[in-house]
């Protein structure tokens, strides 16, 4: 099957077969000298040809086990398999691995990979839980699984030894269940995920919940209240994202968030509108913290901005303790019951959220302590 990426770039992802065996050998021995997250090294793989065909075979041969590659122009370049458990009592569960080319990585590869796994596991009808095994410092391979859904399960201490030196593993795992109803299209697909929140696409159904928010007292002096119309607009529009924040356990919704700028060729995205529900419980603080993620890490952006009424002190605050940083004043450019009002303009640059990541929050601005 055909994926294109973000990047405008084709893949194949497909069902590993018997005469992709030499490639995929070939493929094996390169990507064990380019890391060193893999449970093997660079000269440790001595499998054959025919012997990988025999592998590539019992894979086909087994309903709940999986070998998917990843091509581009007919080169592998990322591959995937899972095994399930042997007996009847594990049957149900199974882990997998996965690997990108590091040339490719970044495109989205290994996400796409997981996403054809998870449409797998769910048409099986038989698989319930998927499980992982990663180094704890693998942070970047962390962050895709949370992305979709992968919760932290435990710890593996002194698991792998590398060049004489010992590494934890995290074990993650997901169940499939839990999963499948926000990974459909027609419930809100899920956007981005961390350990305590996660971002969904709004759907119609939210919209009644969405104007209420927004039109409650302690958010509409805030915002300029949208349409049911727009809102609806919006849902439509390739240039913007609106989604739904809830917990990450999908238990309870905390507020929504308009995005636009999807398609800006300056890579530079308007975070238009959060508002967060459940105030005072730090959820603001840990959206912007997703959000920040999911735009800099998964869009790949240079830039994101925003505006805020200058009068809105509590949200400025947050920004700042974020790592936005003020552009200027928008002076007297609102009109509302009569009255001006002023928008500050702030933003993050991708090399600033870097550093701001790298070096913690509370090295960057004074009087934020680091939690």
């Amino acid at each position: 099957m055909e994926h294109k990426l973000e990047s405008g770039t084709t893949i194949t992802i497909q069902k590993g077969k018997p005469e992709d065996a030499e490639a995929y050998v070939v493929y094996l021995e390169k990507i064990s000298e380019e890391s060193d997250f893999l449970t093997f090294g660079a000269g440790e793989l001595t499998v054959t040809a025919e012997e990988q065909r025999e592998i590539i075979q019992r894979f086909l041969d087994a309903s709940i086990d999986l070998c998917l590659l990843a091509k581009m122009e007919g080169e592998i370049v990322g591959n995937l398999t899972f095994r399930s458990g042997r007996r009847l009592r594990t049957a149900h569960t199974g882990e997998f691995g996965v690997s990108v080319r590091r040339k490719y990585q970044g495109l989205g590869i290994g996400g796409r990979l997981i996403s054809c796994l998870l449409d797998w596991a769910r048409e099986t009808g038989r698989i319930r839980k998927i499980n992982l095994r990663v180094r704890a410092d693998h942070n970047s391979a962390i962050r895709l699984y949370r992305k979709f859904g992968f919760k932290e399960e435990g710890r593996l201490k002194r698991e792998f030894c590398i060049n004489g030196i010992f590494f934890d593993a995290l074990t993650m795992g997901m169940n499939v269940e839990e999963n499948g109803v926000i990974m459909d299209k027609k419930n809100g697909v899920l956007i981005y995920q961390s350990e305590e929140i996660r971002m969904r696409y709004t759907t119609r159904k939210d919209l009644d919940v969405v104007l209420s928010t927004e039109q409650s007292e302690e958010n509409s002096r805030f915002i300029v209240p949208w349409s049911m119309e727009q809102h609806a607009s919006a849902l439509e529009d390739e240039n913007m994202m609106h989604a739904v924040l809830e917990s990450s356990d999908g238990t309870e919704r905390v507020g929504y968030v308009i995005v636009s700028g999807l398609q800006n060729p300056n890579d530079s995205i308007e975070l238009t509108r959060i508002v967060i529900t459940e105030k005072g419980r730090g959820w603001g603080r840990k959206a912007l913290q997703l959000i920040k993620e999911w735009a800099f890490e998964e869009r790949k952006a240079q830039r994101l901005w925003l505006d805020v009424k200058e009068y809105n002190t509590r949200a400025r605050h947050i920004y700042e303790a974020e790592g936005f940083i003020v552009e200027g004043i928008l002076r007297n450019c609102l009109k509302t019951d009569g009255k001006y009002e002023s928008l500050v303009l702030m933003s993050v640059l991708a090399h600033e959220y870097a550093a701001w990541r790298k070096k913690g929050a509370a090295q960057l601005v004074p009087g934020l302590k680091k939690e």
